[in-house]
């Protein structure tokens, strides 16, 4: 059995902004779609 592959991405945002949010949501649902579960997404508030 081939090992699964599995992208790690990373998402830079700066605080909570509404700009922020569209962002998120919007590479959610593309990564739900194409990526199905394949993925490891981590948020990272420059901010903080």
């Amino acid at each position: 059995m081939a090992a699964r592959k599995t992208y790690i991405l990373k998402l830079y945002v700066a605080g909570n902004t509404p700009n922020s949010m569209r962002a998120l949501n919007t590479l959610r649902e593309i990564l739900d779609n194409e990526f199905k579960g394949v993925y490891a997404l981590k948020v990272i508030d420059v901010l903080k």
